[in-house]
């Protein structure tokens, strides 16, 4: 505290009351700022007679409607209703991928040079299932394995969605030793 003291020059400071008076004597009235009076007037009321005919109901069948366009979320939302997500499928697609690649592997045991990628081409109906399925192109060359994929493909279970046409869907799938 001491070296504060010391740091502030007490002689400069302006101690005089020149600028100072005891000249006013009392406080001023201001007065009531609440009108006693309002309390207990009423509000008039409406006056029924500057009442025109639109205001009463009459004109009422000539007035303006504004149509409102539905949002862009609002349409994704109904095309998700119709259809299924790409999220939808590709999780029942990963829930298959290892049953394929079991099919694949055993095919590999009888031919170690087996490689490359097939395009499955599928079905979905609206409860779920797989009505067809075939591989539309392949670069595997094992008619075998071919029909084996497609055989797993139309076991494959969607979720049911009523309301909903059927989906065709492409999905490729390489396979690599």
């Amino acid at each position: 505290m001491s070296s504060i003291r010391s740091q502030v020059p007490i002689a400069d400071l302006n101690t005089s009351s020149k600028g100072l008076s005891n000249a006013g004597s009392k406080a001023t009235s201001v007065g009531t700022v609440v009108d006693r009076e309002a309390a207990v007037r009423g509000s008039g009321g409406v006056d029924v007679a500057t009442l025109t005919n639109e205001t009463v109901g009459e004109n009422l069948g000539d007035r303006q409607v504004t149509e409102v366009e539905m949002t862009a979320e609002q349409e994704q939302a109904t095309v998700a209703a119709t259809t299924r997500s790409q999220e939808e499928l590709n999780l029942v697609f990963e829930q298959y991928k290892v049953q394929y690649d079991r099919i694949y592997r055993g095919a590999l045991r009888k031919d170690p040079t087996l490689a490359g990628s097939v395009l499955l081409k599928l079905d979905i109906q609206p409860d779920g299932s797989v009505s067809s399925c075939r591989v539309a192109e392949s670069e595997l060359g094992d008619d075998k394995l071919k029909r084996r994929l497609e055989s797993k493909c139309k076991q494959m279970v969607f979720e049911a969605r009523q309301g909903i046409a059927v989906t065709t869907v492409e999905f490729p799938i390489r396979f690599m030793p």
